[in-house]
């Protein structure tokens, strides 16, 4: 299998990468040597800073080398899979010309537009992005996540041995002021396609599906492991290429990557291939995202319901 540990980052965030990275030598076990994508929308295309940063992780290999040599040989390792890869986060030409003004964006408006092209993103577009879509799976890493804890397995060879389509760390919410005209949405599209009774699936696991506007569930995907070809199987691919349609439910009204994914694995993907990883300790920028062990993740008794997937193939 193949496999790759992505970040989203910018310039300004590459000494808190570094150490992001640092945690993934130190605590994840590696069955063999993973891409290690910098993803980036264009600040980071210049040589010079690209050599900066793999002189960062070498001076900080050879830094541990005395003391801790394991650690420093899979540093130096993931250097030589540095990947820098570049996103475009440009906005839709619709979207721009109506400008912000006009659109009066419900929620992180101040970091508009970049925060929802990269929930854009995250929820579509990673799927069939020409660098990433080959592998088997990826990992995601934001700039500012940690893994605290050793990992008990490659989590990679985990996901590969038990036929694990999508991995999360942990589960909360969205506000129905986050999420406006979200469950109308998914109203719409569920008796566009009434015989695959996704409307059911979704209300098994507890996903509003109405007219009104209502909080929903979210896994908390700033660390997740996908499947990347089962999220372009014909019908979640159908309901992913839908989402890009309704331009203004992510730049006005902040559709989420994190409850679009758990949306789309309720709908389409089998039972027991979603799984909650609970055997690291990690740590993200804000606290309702740090999770410790015994895990304190929010109880998921009775929310997880995954309905038979289509027939695998590929997106045309």
């Amino acid at each position: 299998y193949t496999a790759a540990i992505a970040w989203l980052t910018r310039r300004q965030k590459l000494a808190e990468t570094a150490v992001s990275l640092e945690s993934i030598a130190r605590n994840m076990p590696m069955a063999q040597p993973y891409s290690m994508l910098m993803m980036h929308s264009g600040d980071l295309s210049s040589d010079s800073i690209q050599h900066e940063f793999r002189d960062r992780l070498l001076a900080r290999a050879a830094a541990l080398e005395t003391a801790e040599a394991g650690v420093a040989r899979k540093l130096r390792v993931m250097e030589s899979m540095l990947v820098f890869v570049y996103i475009n986060m440009d906005v839709p030409v619709g979207i721009a010309k109506k400008g912000k003004d006009a659109l009066e964006p419900m929620f992180f408006g101040g970091n508009w537009p970049g925060y929802h092209s990269m929930c854009r993103f995250f929820a579509v577009s990673i799927f069939w992005h020409p660098q990433i879509r080959n592998y088997d799976y990826y990992m995601r890493m934001d700039s500012d996540s940690y893994i605290i804890t050793p990992m008990i397995e490659d989590p990679f060879r985990r996901a590969v041995r038990h036929g694990i389509r999508y991995a999360f760390r942990k589960a909360g919410g969205d506000p129905d002021f986050a999420v406006r005209k979200l469950p109308a949405y998914l109203l719409d599209y569920t008796n566009r396609h009434p015989k695959l009774d996704l409307a059911d699936k979704l209300r098994a696991g507890r996903f509003p599906v109405m007219k009104e506007d209502k909080d929903i569930p979210t896994w908390y995907n700033n660390w997740e492991i996908a499947h990347l070809a089962s999220f372009r199987k014909p019908e979640v691919a159908d309901f992913l290429l839908d989402l890009l349609k309704h331009e203004e439910g992510f730049y006005k009204h902040r559709w989420g990557d994190a409850g679009l994914r758990r949306a789309t694995t309720l709908m389409f993907f089998e039972p027991g291939t979603v799984v909650q990883y609970c055997d690291f300790k990690y740590h993200h920028q804000h606290p309702m995202y740090q999770v410790a062990l015994p895990t304190e993740d929010v109880s998921l008794t009775g929310l997880l319901y995954y309905p038979p997937s289509p027939v695998a193939a590929d997106h045309p």
